[in-house]
């Protein structure tokens, strides 16, 4: 059987494949940019006198190793491979542990009009200050079919960082915008931008360069330019 073929602006190949249920493959012997980074230490002022300073994973990671062959890459279908950058980070100063701290996050994608389906791949890994974060337990979207366009992300949680002052969660998310019923990719950035600071959260930063936009002959983030901040205060 002949493959169907559709080209993205520099010669991406995608070979039809029904669901994204396998997007978990087997680690890449591929040798990526070599200026790719894995981890970064980022400074963000979340209040006039403090400073959030942590070290996070750049990118969605498949298993957990912090090398290049375990960054996730969309379904494996393009050549280059497109690489699943982190472009959403929340910091909570406003949760007393790590539960509170998901539920919080839960109200605000519920506020923007996401909720949790099926559809879409598990099995993945966020990078925070020396501690692997697993995927929230599902795949939130803003459209409850994935066989149609939708944004949707894989949410990690509730990580208190023990470098604050005071109590402090930080959580990251990886978010893309796909063509359903195949999965094409769309855009990351597109995804990242319909989020919007609701239900008590407001924006810290509108795009953080982290330092993970790559274009490379064997890589890359297509539109990705930055992370999202979103800071959620104590309440008064």
């Amino acid at each position: 059987m002949m493959n169907l073929r559709y080209f993205l602006p520099i010669t991406f190949i995608a070979i039809i494949y029904n669901g994204c249920a396998n997007d978990y493959v087997k680690p890449s012997s591929k040798t990526y940019a070599p200026d790719l980074a894995l981890t970064k230490n980022i400074s963000i002022n979340y209040l006039e006198e403090d400073t959030l300073e942590a070290s996070i994973g750049l990118w969605m990671f498949k298993k957990k190793a912090l090398k290049e062959n375990a960054i996730a890459n969309w379904l494996n279908w393009y050549n280059p491979d497109i690489l699943e950058p982190i472009n959403i980070i929340w910091i909570d100063l406003r949760a007393n542990d790590e539960l509170e701290a998901s539920k919080n996050i839960e109200q605000f994608l519920i506020s923007n009009g996401w909720n949790v389906r099926s559809g879409s791949s598990t099995r993945y890994f966020a990078y925070v200050d020396g501690k692997w974060l697993f995927r929230y337990s599902g795949t939130w979207s803003d459209h409850p079919n994935p066989n149609l366009p939708n944004n949707h992300a894989r949410v990690f949680t509730g990580h208190r960082l023990s470098s604050q002052k005071q109590v402090v969660h930080l959580s990251t998310g990886a978010f893309s915008r796909e063509d359903g019923p195949v999965h094409h990719y769309i855009s990351f950035n597109e995804a990242r931008n319909a989020l919007r600071p609701l239900g008590g959260w407001k924006l810290a930063e509108e795009e953080l360069d982290l330092g993970n936009r790559i274009w490379h002959s064997q890589c890359t983030t297509m539109d990705h330019t930055g992370a999202r901040v979103f800071v959620l205060h104590p309440q008064k």
